[in-house]
């Protein structure tokens, strides 16, 4: 059952919702797909109560949604992103610490943020389908299903789009999901997988400002 704590913005064909940050939702589950690693999923986005909750939207390494998404909100520079505080890809550098991690700030310290390499792991290794009205939801995203025989677990990632500004944009068509690892090309730019109904790409990155989604998994270390 979807929950209205705190806003909820009807838009044609979709839902916007969204929960309260703090504990962790009553149904959360830890999800066996039947990985190689043994890497165990979270069954919702972080700020959401269920699988089509979209929840809220993070800024890479911040541990709380706001109002505006910008450089000049964001915390870890000063001059509009052109040098960075604290992440700025040199050695050690390069991965969220425990301590900005909104999955472990959120929900504690069992859960993380995935890696680049977890992200690979689910989407070569699971069954990736599209659907426009997840359980009669209203709600598009993927739909991801072990591939692992015997197994019939799945999760599922809405696509709730992403913030920028103060906007929110392309909901309902893409879902867009940070990773806990930076561009190591560009250290403006966080590694994230990006989920349209024509493709899944985990390749991509996405500027550190940027409110995406956050799907957690069990730490592992």
């Amino acid at each position: 059952m979807i929950n209205f704590q705190r806003h909820a913005i009807s838009i044609i064909g979709c839902s916007l919702l969204s929960v309260a940050a703090g504990a962790q939702p009553e149904g959360l589950k830890a999800v066996d797909l039947g990985l190689t690693s043994g890497t165990l999923w979270a069954s919702c986005n972080v700020g959401g109560e269920s699988p089509e909750d979209y929840g809220d939207y993070y800024a890479w390494g911040e541990t709380e949604s706001k109002e505006v998404y910008g450089w000049d909100t964001y915390f870890d520079t000063e001059n509009g992103g052109h040098d960075f505080l604290k992440y700025d890809a040199k050695p050690g550098r390069k991965k969220l610490i425990q301590g900005d991690d909104v999955a472990t700030a959120v929900w504690g310290t069992k859960w993380c943020m995935p890696t680049g390499a977890q992200w690979k792991e689910l989407y070569e290794e699971c069954r990736w389908t599209w659907t426009s009205d997840y359980n009669g939801s209203m709600v598009s995203g993927y739909v991801v299903s072990s591939k692992a025989s015997g197994n019939k677990n799945s999760i599922f990632f809405p696509a709730g789009g992403h913030r920028n500004g103060i906007g929110l944009i392309f909901i309902c068509s893409c879902g867009l999901y940070w990773s806990s690892e930076l561009n190591p090309s560009y250290p403006g730019r966080a590694q994230s997988v990006v989920m349209r109904e024509s493709f899944v790409s985990r390749n991509t990155s996405s500027m550190r400002y940027f409110g995406l989604s956050v799907r957690p998994v069990v730490r592992t270390k």
